[in-house]
């Protein structure tokens, strides 16, 4: 929650936050303005006077918005802590006639969880346990897609990356609602992830589907193709150590693969704009080799895992691998489901077939492509 006593265009401040804000000025005042006002305002042990009264007014501020909330937003594990749970539970042993007053916290009637796919189950249970008197939860999200992400092996194996969502809509007993029609994808780039992950039930929008294929067309017929597998054998792909802000590890990259993305990009590019045009891959070696080699061109590179959520007109898919072996993260059902449906006009996948045919996903994808002669040998055309 952003801090209670800052003045909104139009919203009457409460009395408590009033007093939050002038416990704030008079805490600046008393010389915790400089440098190490972080480690001041922090220090669990010997907080000043000012600091402990600017939160203790900060506390009483937050109850009382709470109390007066119609709606309250907040991420699953801020519900459990702070003032929202303190607001809750002071109303917890009030008689119910407090809150027609005023003076009591509102019950929470209904919580609404969304994203619900990538929230660890206890994640979850954090809002559901908090409204102990809702008439509903709901949980909206893909369990199809982007699972959540957890570090540990041990805890993934021993099922903590499965969402309250995807259990639940696993149960025989259960009926999950189902947003049966999208309004993204050209209809050939919806015909494979509908079938294959939806069981054929997402349909494409009547609007959607008098869109024509975009500008990729098959360089052999020259017939324009919302979809295209190029598939082309390289050499085996390369491992490098890859830094980011939080971590260091190693990851794979495919330097032959990566100049043909990044020919066909910068041809997307010239023909449609940098700004509709993406590369997405699984590896963050790939990621930075793409980075390079397009820099100052515009076209967005990143990871598969990030891309939930977002949208391009154009999509290249970069699978990296051709060795013999485990194919990590290619062998994520949820990925692939999120990697394919991201394009809205067209989309083009890289990779060697005799690899990816080893996991069963990927197969099916081949033999989808292969059906609708969707597979080509060289560099797709740009009308």
């Amino acid at each position: 929650m952003a801090r209670s006593f800052v003045k909104m265009p139009g919203v009457e401040p409460t009395k408590e936050s009033l007093e939050a804000g002038r416990a704030y000025e008079q805490m600046l005042q008393a010389g915790l303005s400089s440098p190490h006002f972080d480690e001041l305002r922090m220090e669990p042990l010997r907080p000043s006077m000012a600091v402990a009264r600017y939160y203790l007014a900060l506390s009483q501020a937050r109850l009382a918005e709470l109390r007066r909330a119609d709606v309250v937003f907040a991420t699953c594990i801020s519900a459990r802590r702070g003032g929202l749970s303190a607001a809750l539970q002071e109303v917890c042993g009030t008689d119910k006639h407090r809150r027609h007053q005023g003076q009591g916290a509102p019950e929470l009637l209904q919580v609404v969880l969304d994203e619900a796919g990538q929230a660890p189950e206890p994640e979850a249970l954090c809002p559901a346990t908090l409204a102990k008197n809702a008439k509903k939860i709901v949980l909206v999200g893909d369990p199809k897609q982007l699972r959540p992400i957890i570090v540990s092996p041990a805890a993934e194996r021993m099922g903590l990356n499965i969402s309250l969502l995807e259990r639940l809509s696993n149960c025989p007993w259960s009926e999950p609602k189902l947003l049966s029609l999208q309004y993204r994808m050209h209809e050939d780039l919806n015909a494979f992830p509908a079938a294959y992950f939806y069981g054929g039930r997402v349909r494409t929008d009547p609007g959607i589907l008098s869109r024509s294929p975009g500008r990729l067309a098959h360089p052999t017929t020259k017939q324009r193709a919302a979809l295209l597998f190029w598939a082309a054998s390289s050499a085996p792909e390369q491992i490098s150590q890859v830094r980011t802000a939080s971590s260091s590890a190693k990851s794979r990259f495919n330097p032959a693969e990566a100049l043909r993305c990044a020919d066909l990009a910068k041809s997307l590019a010239k023909a449609v704009g940098a700004s509709r045009v993406a590369i997405l891959t699984w590896y963050n070696a790939q990621v930075q080799q793409l980075n390079e080699t397009l820099e100052g061109t515009g076209v967005y590179v990143g990871g598969v895992v990030s891309s939930q959520g977002n949208e391009w007109d154009y999509v290249i898919l970069s699978t990296v691998r051709s060795s013999p072996g485990g194919l990590g993260a290619l062998e994520d059902e949820h990925l692939l489901d999120v990697a394919l449906t991201r394009a809205k006009y067209g989309m083009c996948v890289l990779g060697t077939p005799e690899t990816l045919r080893r996991i069963n996903a990927w197969a099916c994808f081949l033999d989808h492509c292969e059906a609708k002669n969707l597979v080509i040998h060289s560099q797709p055309l740009v009308l």
